[in-house]
Formats: structure tokens, C-alpha cells, sequence
């Protein structure tokens, strides 16, 4: 005898939970805090330093997890604008922090400035003017700023405090305006270089095709030469292949 079943009842599609607010320049710097270390927003692939693991269900950030957080990258996917980085100031041990196309600008400084351990800041493709990043490394001059932009020399540096050039990557403009490695760099376009830090920012806001002026110190001759900017995206697996 057959036995009839009743139809299916069809299921209903599934609505997929919405993905965790991004802060915004109105989200209160304690909640972008939170959201940070709780790990309920994306700022990057990895974005705390290695030692800090937040607990993944945590509703509450205690002051230990506060205190471990020690660096920081913020990318594209942040969201609070240059105010939300007040919210830093929750993290009193954050020594290194990195912005890697970051949407900030200028007043970005400001907030970073007030980081009371801060002792590296790396700039990647943040717009971020040269004339603002040399204000930074005055008031701040202990903090290790790196900054890169679209251009290079195409030269590696030794030490953090001096601007002697370790190595020049062949076929670049500073090969072909005949730089050499023990040459050391004294300005450019008549700003001046005491260390890889000002080289940094005096070539941060330039231009793949921009030629510099430079002027450096080979032996007890103080040279000059036009050198071409290179792309770095083109050249930057050869410059990391010499540690700076």
C-alpha cells in the first residue's frame, strides 16, 4: 500500500550575518579599541604583534590584553580616519606601528606624536605629505620613521643614524649617476640627510621619472649628481635583498 508523505517544506535561504561595523571618524576611540584587540574588525592580514593573541569570543578587553599589544599595521581597511588614531592611546606599550595605504592624511601626525612609546612608524602609500612627515621627525626625532612611496634611488643604507650608502642596485638612476657603496648621502634638492630616515622623506612624495639633485661625501669630496627616480615596486625584491 503506498503511503503518501507530505511535500517538503522548502527551506528557507539562510541570511548570512552582517560582516562587524567598520569604525568610522564617529565611533568613540575606546569602542575602536575594543573592536581592535577583540578582533572584531579587520585592519589587516596581521595586525598585532606576535605575543598577543586575542581570545576570539572575548566581549571584555582587560588591561593585561591592553598592555601586551606592541605593534600595530593598519591598511586600507581602516575606517576610523585621522581621529579614530586617538584610540592608540589605549595601547600604553605600542612601539612599532605601520600604515600600509592607510586612508590618512596629514593630521594622522598629530595623533601618532602623542604615542608615548612609539619608537618605529612605518609609512607605506599613505598620503601623507613630505612636508608634514619632516615636521614628524622633528618634534620626534628618536622615533625610527620609515617612509616609502611610488619612487627610489635605488640605493640601500647601513646604520639608522648615519645616510652611507651599503649598496647601489645596478640599472637604477643612482648606478647610472655613478653612486657608490661608502658614498654618503648630505641632501637632496637641498634638503638635508643625516640619516635613512630624512632620505626617506625627502624622496617619499616624488615621482618614477623625477630626477633629484644630490649632493655626497666621497672621502673628503663633497660631489653632486642628477639622479632619475626609479619605479620601487620594480626594484624593491633587489633592495631587500640587502638588509638596511
Amino acid at each position: 500500500m503506498a503511503v503518501e508523505s507530505a511535500p517538503a517544506r522548502p527551506i528557507a535561504p539562510q541570511t548570512p550575518a552582517p560582516p562587524p561595523a567598520l569604525p568610522s571618524e564617529n565611533t568613540p576611540v575606546n569602542e575602536i579599541a575594543t573592536l581592535i584587540l577583540s578582533g572584531q574588525v579587520r585592519i589587516a592580514d596581521a595586525f598585532v604583534s606576535p605575543d598577543f593573541v586575542p581570545a576570539p569570543d572575548a566581549d571584555v578587553i582587560d588591561d593585561t590584553q591592553i598592555k601586551k599589544l606592541q605593534s600595530l599595521t593598519l591598511d586600507h581597511h581602516w575606517r576610523g580616519g585621522d581621529d579614530g588614531l586617538a584610540a592608540l592611546r589605549e595601547f600604553p606599550n605600542l612601539v612599532s606601528l605601520t600604515l600600509r595605504n592607510a586612508p590618512l592624511t596629514d593630521r594622522a601626525l598629530d595623533q601618532i606624536a602623542k604615542l608615548p612609546r612609539l619608537q618605529s612608524l612605518d609609512i607605506d602609500s599613505v598620503p601623507i605629505s613630505a612636508k608634514a612627515l619632516t615636521k614628524f621627525r622633528t618634534a620626534k626625532p628618536k622615533i625610527n620613521l620609515s617612509a616609502r612611496g611610488k619612487a627610489t634611488l635605488g640605493v640601500n643604507v647601513g646604520g639608522p643614524r648615519s645616510c652611507v650608502l651599503t649598496g647601489v642596485v645596478a640599472g637604477t638612476g643612482a648606478a647610472e649617476a655613478g653612486l657608490q657603496p661608502g658614498d654618503e648621502i648630505l641632501a637632496v634638492d637641498g634638503q638635508k640627510v643625516l640619516d635613512f630616515s630624512d632620505l626617506a622623506i625627502a624622496v617619499y612624495a616624488r615621482q618614477p621619472g623625477e630626477r633629484v639633485r644630490v649632493e655626497y661625501r666621497r672621502g673628503n669630496k663633497h660631489e653632486t649628481a642628477k639622479v632619475l627616480l626609479s619605479e620601487r615596486k620594480l626594484i624593491e625584491p633587489v633592495l631587500l635583498q640587502t638588509p638596511r
